[in-house]
This record gives structure tokens, C-alpha cells and sequence, in this order.
């Protein structure tokens, strides 16, 4: 009967060892399923930095923008102020050159009239006399003539040069604005917003899928932990048995 019993727990130990190998392969398959899931994590992980090195670049991209806009249109109104200033400056001069235009042809429509008497006595003057005056009188007038005609040429030339000042000017002006509506015209192709949306959208799908990995992972470690604990539990219980198995057969042999 001793023997018969030994033969049951040996049966009963094999059944049981069969089961420890079921239980160890479905842990192999479950650590597989975990080197899955954590393959999957890190490619979340690693679409998660292209993102956000993407969404970096993106709003890199719009401060660029932003400072680009910014310091043109700081430049446009720095150059219209400058216009402004030209402007004014040239209307002077302008004013200037009629003025002395007209002093020129008040000038030139005076009468001039050579005194031919002596200023003391009344006398008329001798011939010689009356030429020196009149080349005095001509002299002076030529003097005064070349002044006005250097005066006007003066202020032609800083008229001139400040028309080449309000033309360079309107050229810088139009080449900010230029730059402006290139620059908002590339802005716009970028389509930043559509973009910045759809990566935000990835991201939150992301993390979504992160966290549904996550715990997936979670559970299959704690089923990893009760399928080991039990495959212990099972060992410690068959090391006992077997010690028990051992002292009965023993006592069996010693029997006979």
C-alpha cells in the first residue's frame, strides 16, 4: 500500500511538474509580449522627440518671423521720419531758390542810371569822371549779380542733392516692404498654424497611445509576478514532497 501511494504522488508530481513548465512557458510568452510592448514604448518615445523637435523648429521659424517683420517695419519708419525730415529740408530750399530767383529778376529790371553831375557842386562831371562811375556802378552791379547767381547755384545744389536723398530714400522704403510681403507671403506658404496644429495632434495621440501601452504593461508585469510566484510556490511545495517521498521509500526499504 506504501508503495502504491509512492507511485500516486509520483504521478501527482509529474502532473504538477507538467504544470511548472506550462507556467513557465506562458511566462516566456508573456516576457514576449512584454519585449513588444516595450519596443512600442520606445517608438513612442522616439516619434515623441521628433515632434517635439519639430514643433521646436516650427515655432523657431515664427520668432524668426516675428524679428524679421519686426525690424523692418522698425526700419520703414525709420525711413519715413527720415522722408518726412528730407521733405521739409527740400520745400525750404525750394522757398529759398524762389526768393532769390526773384531777387535776380528784380535785378535785372532795375534801371540803372549813371549820376553824370558832382554830388556837391551839381556840376556836370568830366567825361573821364563819368566813365570811372559808370565802371563803378557796372563793377558793383557785377558783383552783386555773381553773388545772387552763386547763392542760387548754393541752394540748386543742396535742392539737388536732397531730391537724390528723398529718391534713395523712397528706394530703401519700397525695398522694406518688399522684404515685408516676401516674408509674409513665405509666412503664409509655411502654413504654420495647420502645421502646429497637426503636430499638437500627433502629440496628443502620442500620449494617448503611451498610456494605453502603459498600462497594458502594467498588467502583464503583475500577471509575470503572480505566474512566478506560483511556479516558487509550487517548487518549495515539491521540494517538501520530495524529502517526505524520500524518508517513506527509505523506511520501505529498510523494512524488508
Amino acid at each position: 500500500k506504501q508503495i502504491e501511494t509512492i507511485n500516486a504522488k509520483d504521478k501527482e508530481s509529474q502532473v504538477k511538474q507538467k504544470e511548472n513548465q506550462e507556467l513557465k512557458e506562458q511566462i516566456l510568452s508573456e516576457k514576449d509580449r512584454r519585449s513588444g510592448i516595450m519596443s512600442k514604448l520606445n517608438d513612442i518615445k522616439n516619434k515623441g522627440l521628433e515632434i517635439k523637435s519639430d514643433i521646436e523648429s516650427l515655432k523657431s521659424y515664427e520668432s524668426e518671423h516675428d524679428n524679421k517683420i519686426n525690424q523692418l517695419s522698425k526700419n520703414i519708419e525709420v525711413s519715413n521720419k527720415q522722408l518726412d525730415n528730407a521733405s521739409k529740408e527740400q520745400e525750404e530750399y525750394l522757398k529759398e531758390l524762389d526768393e532769390v530767383k526773384a531777387k535776380i529778376d528784380n535785378f535785372n529790371s532795375e534801371k540803372v542810371e549813371v549820376d553824370e553831375n558832382c554830388p556837391y557842386c551839381g556840376q556836370k562831371l568830366p567825361d573821364e569822371k563819368i566813365k570811372e562811375v559808370a565802371d563803378k556802378v557796372s563793377a558793383d552791379r557785377s558783383s552783386k549779380y555773381n553773388s545772387l547767381v552763386a547763392e542760387l547755384k548754393k541752394i540748386r545744389d543742396k535742392s539737388d542733392n536732397c531730391e537724390l536723398r528723398i529718391s534713395d530714400i523712397n528706394k530703401e522704403i519700397n525695398k522694406y516692404s518688399s522684404e515685408v510681403s516676401e516674408e509674409n507671403k513665405n509666412y503664409a506658404e509655411c502654413n504654420y498654424n495647420s502645421k502646429l496644429q497637426k503636430l499638437n495632434d500627433e502629440r496628443v495621440s502620442l500620449l494617448k497611445d503611451y498610456s494605453e501601452e502603459e498600462t497594458k504593461l502594467k498588467e502583464l508585469d503583475a500577471n509575470i509576478a503572480e505566474l512566478e510566484a506560483k511556479i516558487t510556490n509550487a517548487d518549495n511545495n515539491e521540494s517538501g514532497e520530495s524529502t517526505s517521498e524520500l524518508e517513506s521509500k527509505q523506511n520501505i526499504i529498510k523494512a524488508k
